[in-house]
């Protein structure tokens, strides 16, 4: 199989790059290549236009600027078929994609830490635009011609399918989510890992709007009022703020909700600060002026005579 070539219309008059090779026309009748030399010197080529040949391998880009161009693929197939690869405009349009300063909209790729294998595709402009933590680091000129990936650690698939909705849209649609028992569990997660997201990137609108469909959860009238993501309590203790407001929402919950004794059932999934931030936190929610405190020694101790003075703890 022979070579692919595309042919480049150049103007004469203009210098070509050193990348770019004149190919060699066939001479017509009796001229010889230094008649055509001396032709060329004395200018009577001028303003014509020659033709350039260079491999479909070399960067075009390296063409001076203002060439005009002119695309044609050769017949590479032996039996004389036509030849089925992309057209030169194909070709083209694929290099002002990877060209950075073409124009064309660029994306950036984030992938879960857990769960599915997948890829999020967001554009950059909107990043920038509403992520300004992110903004520095998807437009450094560095990492400007490159492919530009995240790995979220600690969010999985759901959590960055709602991440790329709110960048787009700014609000979470999860009414089909919650009308969905299985969806709801699910949403647990996704909500608290978003959260820690948010915190993250310094983005107050995602935070509000995942702390909002956590109560979402909590209130929806079908379901059962559990919206706490208790396999993941200890992740979101290692990565979240002591007073952070995600802390404190599962922490009353704990407290005064209902399910208020449903951490004693899950007492291995809780570890030592977990532990000691809820006590403290009922400690501080008891009145001062409770009934509950005014407990003297008559409480804890009788006495009962039995021989000469001696008491005995109940």
């Amino acid at each position: 199989m022979e070579a692919i070539a595309i042919h480049h219309q150049l103007d004469a008059s203009k210098p070509v790059g050193p990348s770019v090779k004149k190919a060699k026309s066939v001479e017509k009748g009796n001229q010889t290549p230094k008649r055509r030399r001396q032709k060329a010197k004395k200018g009577k080529n001028k303003g014509k236009k020659d033709w350039v040949k260079f491999d479909i391998h070399e960067k075009p880009e390296r063409l001076p600027s203002g060439t005009q161009v002119k695309f044609a693929l050769e017949e590479t197939d032996g039996n004389g078929q036509e030849d089925k690869r992309p057209s030169g405009q194909q070709c083209a349009a694929e290099a002002q994609k990877k060209d950075p300063e073409s124009g064309a909209e660029e994306y950036v790729t984030f992938v879960p830490g857990w769960g599915v294998p997948a890829n999020f595709s967001i554009k950059k402009s909107d990043i920038s635009k509403h992520c300004p933590t992110l903004k520095v680091a998807v437009n450094s000129s560095f990492l400007k011609t490159q492919n530009q990936t995240y790995k979220l650690k600690h969010c999985g698939p759901g959590t960055i399918s709602m991440f790329r909705e709110w960048i787009h849209t700014q609000r979470l649609d999860l009414d089909d989510k919650l009308a969905d028992k299985v969806q709801r569990v699910k949403l647990r997660y996704d909500l608290a890992f978003l959260w820690c997201l948010a915190q993250e990137l310094e983005m107050p609108g995602l935070r509000i709007a995942a702390l909002d469909g956590i109560c979402k959860i909590k209130e929806y009238k079908k379901g059962d009022g559990q919206f706490i993501p208790w396999c993941a309590l200890q992740t979101i203790w290692s990565i979240t703020t002591y007073d952070s407001a995600l802390r404190q929402l599962y922490i009353d919950e704990l407290i005064w909700g209902k399910f208020y004794s449903a951490w004693e059932n899950h007492a291995d999934l809780f570890n030592k600060e977990m532990l000691l931030q809820i006590a403290t936190a009922y400690r501080k929610a008891l009145s001062p002026f409770s009934e509950s405190r005014e407990k003297g020694r008559e409480d804890y101790v009788v006495e009962k005579q039995e021989g000469k003075g001696k008491m005995k703890e109940q």
